[in-house]
C-alpha cells in the first residue's frame, strides 16, 4: 500500500467517505483534516498522477463544449453542470461512453421543459480532497463567476463540491425530477442502488434517487445501504490499492446478491471505480458481473427518452495555461473551524473500527498536531501542561515524588500521574495487591510522566521518555493506567510492559477474595481496548471477584464510546469532554448498576465528574474484595 510523504501510514488510503463520522464521539470533520494534511504532504496520486494533473490543467484553462448539439439549451435561467466526463472516456481507454450521462441529464431536463445553460469544466472535488488547494481556489473563483443562479447536477461529487465547497445554489437532478417524470415505461427491470458518499453521508440525499428509481423499476436494496453504504473505495485518485479493490469486489458481490439486473449510482466516480474491477484480468468474463449504470441514463432509457451522442471528446481551448503561484500557505487554507476540529479529537480510534479500509485517522491527527503546535495554533492549556512537565515531570505540576526503593528487583511499578496526584487509592490498592502476591518490584526514583499527553497533543515527549528509560533500566513494567500502558508499549518501542489487569489474570487464585454483592457496568478504556486489544482480560478479572455481576453498555468492546477525557480534550475543550462523559454515565444510570468499573484513571476522573454513581478501577474492586469491603 502507498505511504504518505511524511511517513504516516494511511492519509492516502482515506477515501474521506465520512462513514467514520457516524460514530465519532466528537463529531469531527475528518475530511477537513485529511485535505489539509495532504496539502502539506502533496501526494502524487494513482495512475502516476495523470488524473490529478489533468484536473490541475482544467483549473487553469477553459474546456470546449462537448454535449450534443441536438439538445435544447441556453434558453432558461437554470444551469446544468455535466462535469468532466469526457476526460475519463479519453484517458481510461476502455471504450467507455461515460459522457452519455451528461447528455441524458440535459435530455431529462428538456423532457420536463427546462432548457438549461451549460457550464463546462471540473468541479474541483479531486483537487480539494487531494490537497491541491491552490488549484482548487482558482477553479472555485472561476465557477462562482460563471454560475449566477440555480445549478442542476447529476453527479454526487459535483453536487457536493458546488454546494458544500463553493457555496452555490445546487439541486440534484433526482430532487428536481421528483414527481415530474411522465410517459410510458418502455422497460421494467430490477435494480439496486449504490449510495455515493458525497450525496448520502455528506448531504443526506437518500430517498430522492430511490423514489425515482422505484417509479420506473423494481428496487432491491443491498445489505449495506443509505448511511451504512460501503464506499466505492477510491477518492480523488489517491487510494487505488489492494484494500480498495477488495472493498469494490465486496460491493459488487453485494449488488449481485440482490438479484438486480443493473447497479445504478448517481456518481460518475463510483461508476468508474466499480467498473474498473471488471477490467482487471482476473475478473474478465466474471459470470457474476452486473452492469453499472448512471442514474440519469437509466431514468432516461426507462421512459424512452432519446439520448443523443456527443460527437467530440474532451479538449481545452487553445490558449496558454494561466500562471499559478503555489502559496505553500497552510494557514490560508484553514477553515474557521479547522483548529478546533483537529484538537477536539479524543484519539479514541473509534473511527478506525468503522473504516472499511482499516485506515486510522488518529495517526494523521497526532502527526498533524505537531505542525499546528510548531505554528502556535494549539490550545493554550496544552502549552501550560508542557511547562508543568518540564518543571516537575507531572502532568498536574505536583512536585512530590512517589518512590519505593528496592535492590535488584525484576519489576517496576509505573503508577502514572493520575494515580499519583488524583486517584491515590488506585496506587495504594495496586501496592496492596502486589505486596499480597509477594511481587518483587520497585517504584524507582526518576520516574516521570509517560508522555502520553504530549504525544497525543503534538508535543515532543522525548525528554520524558529518555528519563523513564533510565529509571526502568530494562526491567519489566507493570502499569495501572491504560494510557501509560499503551504509550510505554507502542511509543517507547523497547519497554516490556503489562497492564495491571493482565498481570493479575492468572494470580487471583493466590488471593483470599471475599464476596462483593454488586451489579457493575464495565467501561472499555480506548487505550486498553482499541489501542491494545485488551477486552477479555478485565472482564475475566472482574468475574473472578465473588458476587460481582457484570453488565455491558450498549456500545462496548471495539465499539465502546469514549469517555471524552483523552487526546488533550479534557484540558483543551472541557465542555466537550464533560458532555461525552455525561452521555456515558447517563447510560450507566439506566443500567441500574451500583458502580461503573474501568481500568483507566483518566476515564475514572472524567466519568465520575460527570455522573451520579461511583466510578472505580478494577484494582480497587479487587482490593475491596481482598479487604472484605463492600461498594
Amino acid at each position: 500500500m502507498e505511504r504518505s510523504c511524511g511517513g504516516v501510514e494511511g492519509p492516502i488510503e482515506c477515501t474521506t467517505c465520512k462513514k467514520c463520522s457516524l460514530t465519532c464521539p466528537a463529531e469531527l470533520d475528518i475530511p477537513d483534516i485529511i485535505r489539509l494534511y495532504r496539502y502539506q504532504e502533496s501526494p502524487k496520486g494513482s495512475h502516476r498522477g495523470l488524473f490529478l494533473l489533468t484536473q490541475k490543467m482544467m483549473a487553469r484553462s477553459d474546456p470546449e463544449p462537448w454535449l450534443s448539439t441536438e439538445l435544447d439549451t441556453e434558453k432558461d435561467d437554470v444551469y446544468y453542470f455535466p462535469g468532466c466526463l469526457p476526460i475519463f472516456d479519453d484517458l481510461l481507454g476502455w471504450e467507455t461512453n461515460y459522457k452519455r450521462a451528461g447528455n441524458a441529464g440535459v435530455a431529462l431536463l428538456n423532457h420536463v421543459g427546462i432548457s438549461p445553460k451549460i457550464i463546462y469544466g471540473c468541479c474541483g472535488h479531486d483537487l480539494y480532497y487531494s490537497g491541491n488547494l491552490d488549484h482548487f481556489n482558482v477553479l472555485k473563483a472561476r465557477l462562482k463567476e460563471k454560475i449566477q443562479g440555480k445549478v442542476v447536477v447529476g453527479c454526487a461529487e459535483c453536487y457536493h463540491a458546488l454546494k458544500n465547497l463553493h457555496g452555490l445554489d445546487v439541486v440534484h437532478i433526482s430532487e428536481l425530477l421528483g414527481g415530474r417524470i411522465d410517459g410510458p415505461r418502455v422497460s421494467w427491470s430490477k435494480v439496486t442502488y449504490h449510495d455515493p458518499c458525497r450525496l448520502g453521508r455528506y448531504n443526506g440525499i437518500y430517498d430522492a434517487p430511490r423514489s425515482l428509481l422505484g417509479s420506473v423499476s423494481v428496487l432491491n436494496e443491498m445489505d449495506n445501504s443509505k448511511e451504512n453504504s460501503l464506499c466505492c473505495g477510491v477518492s480523488a485518485w489517491l487510494n487505488c490499492n489492494s484494500a480498495s479493490k477488495d472493498n469494490r469486489v465486496n460491493r459488487l458481490r453485494e449488488a449481485v446478491a440482490t438479484g438486480a439486473d443493473n447497479l445504478v449510482t448517481t456518481c460518475c466516480k463510483c461508476r468508474i471505480h466499480l467498473d474498473c474491477v471488471y477490467h482487471e484480468e482476473q475478473y474478465k468474463g466474471d459470470p457474476q458481473k452486473i452492469p453499472i449504470v448512471d442514474f440519469q441514463e437509466f431514468i432516461a432509457d426507462s421512459i424512452g427518452i432519446k439520448v443523443p451522442e456527443s460527437a467530440t471528446g474532451f479538449s481545452n481551448k487553445g490558449k496558454r495555461l494561466q500562471v499559478l503561484d503555489l502559496t505553500d500557505d497552510l494557514e490560508g487554507h484553514l477553515l474557521s473551524t479547522s483548529v478546533d476540529n483537529l484538537f477536539n479529537c479524543t484519539t479514541c480510534e473509534r473511527c478506525r473500527e468503522e473504516c472499511d479500509f482499516e485506515f486510522n485517522p488518529v495517526e494523521v491527527v497526532e502527526d498533524f498536531r505537531r505542525t499546528f503546535v510548531s505554528e502556535g495554533w494549539n490550545p493554550e492549556p496544552h502549552g501550560k501542561i508542557v511547562e508543568r512537565l518540564k518543571q516537575t515531570g507531572n502532568v498536574f505540576g505536583d512536585e512530590e515524588k512517589v518512590i519505593r526503593s528496592s535492590r535488584a528487583t525484576s519489576h517496576v511499578y509505573f503508577p502514572g500521574c493520575v494515580a499519583v496526584s488524583r486517584r491515590p487509592s488506585l496506587m495504594t490498592d495496586t501496592i496492596t495487591i502486589l505486596d499480597a502476591l509477594g511481587v518483587d518490584y520497585e517504584i524507582p526514583e526518576g520516574l516521570v510522566c509517560c508522555g502520553s499527553v504530549l504525544k497525543r497533543t503534538g508535543h515532543d515527549a522525548s525528554f520524558l521518555m529518555e528519563q523513564n528509560r533510565r529509571a526502568i533500566a530494562g526491567r519489566k513494567v507493570i502499569a495501572s493506567c491504560a494510557g501509560c500502558y499503551a504509550t510505554l508499549a507502542k511509543n517507547y518501542g523497547d519497554i516490556d510492559v503489562m497492564h495491571i489487569s493482565q498481570f493479575l489474570e492468572d494470580k487471583l487464585e493466590n488471593l483470599n477474595l471475599k464476596s462483593i454483592a454488586a451489579r457493575v457496568a464495565y467501561h472499555d478504556p480506548c487505550h486498553l481496548g482499541r489501542k491494545m486489544g485488551a477486552y477479555d482480560g478485565p472482564r475475566y478479572l472482574l468475574g473472578k471477584v465473588p458476587g460481582i455481576e457484570i453488565l455491558e453498555f450498549r456500545d462496548s468492546r471495539e465499539e465502546a464510546v469514549c469517555c471524552g477525557g483523552g487526546g488533550g480534550v479534557k484540558s483543551g475543550n472541557r465542555d466537550l469532554a464533560n458532555s461525552l462523559g455525561r452521555k456515558r454515565m447517563e447510560e450507566a444510570v439506566c443500567l441500574n448498576v451500583r458502580a461503573v468499573v474501568t481500568s483507566c484513571p483518566f476515564c475514572e476522573l472524567n466519568l465520575e465528574e460527570n455522573g451520579s454513581i461511583p466510578v472505580l478501577d478494577i484494582v480497587e474492586i479487587v482490593a475491596k474484595s481482598l479487604k472484605g469491603e463492600q461498594l
